[in-house]
This record gives C-alpha cells, sequence and structure tokens, in this order.
C-alpha cells in the first residue's frame, strides 16, 4: 500500500547508464575505499550521469553515484538544502501504516478459548 503523498522514482535513465553491464557490488566498495577505476571512468563518460547524481541527491546514502562519493552527496545537499528521502523507508512506513490499519479494524475478542466477548474499541 502506498502513502497518497509518496512519489513514484524515476528509474528510466538507467536503462542509458554506461554502468548497467558493471556488478553492483563495484559501486559499494566499502569503508575506507574508493569505487575501482573502471567505475569511475565510466561514469566520467556516463550520458546520464547529471540524472544519476540528481537520483543519488535524493535517495542515495550509500554507494558512488552519479560521480559522487558519499560523503561529496552530503556535502552537496547540505549547499543544496535537499533532505535524504529513502524509498526503503517510505516502504516500511506504507508497511507499517497498513498494519496498523488492520489492528483498528479487526474485532477484538476478551477470553482464553472458551466464550468470547467482543471488547469495543472506543
Amino acid at each position: 500500500m502506498r502513502r497518497e503523498d509518496q512519489e513514484d522514482i524515476d528509474y528510466s535513465w538507467q536503462e542509458f547508464a554506461a554502468c548497467k553491464d558493471l556488478p553492483t557490488e563495484s559501486f559499494y566498495p566499502g569503508r575506507g575505499s574508493t569505487a575501482p577505476p573502471v567505475v569511475r571512468e565510466r561514469c566520467d563518460n556516463c550520458p546520464v550521469k547529471d540524472a544519476c547524481l540528481q537520483h543519488a541527491l535524493k535517495y542515495e546514502g550509500y554507494g558512488y553515484w552519479g560521480g559522487t562519493t558519499e560523503k561529496e552527496r552530503i556535502r552537496i545537499r547540505k549547499t543544496l538544502g535537499i533532505s535524504l528521502i529513502k524509498p526503503e523507508t517510505v516502504f516500511w512506513y506504507s508497511v507499517a501504516e497498513t498494519k496498523r490499519k488492520t489492528e483498528e479494524n479487526r474485532v477484538k475478542i476478551r477470553g482464553r478459548g472458551r466464550k468470547a466477548v467482543k471488547v469495543d474499541n472506543d
């Protein structure tokens, strides 16, 4: 279930990315490491580098995106006043919201296997 104010994330630009054939783990080098030269070279010459960076500024807290590291994007966000939106947080919020609504609408009963008594939700 989606929240009404939840936006769709456009990934269509990835079809034209110069790096689309590289393994995903290449973009997540680990703490203290840099992206491999092949990733940086592809990124430098990528036709969708700007779209990738715009996506990363909004949604990506980790990895090498749009020619930038995590720390570089933090500085850019701070300069531009952009907040990181985490899609997985939005997803889990919607899951939790669905569960909460289900619980609110559930008929609650009292008893231990004997005679069930409906409990008013009010």
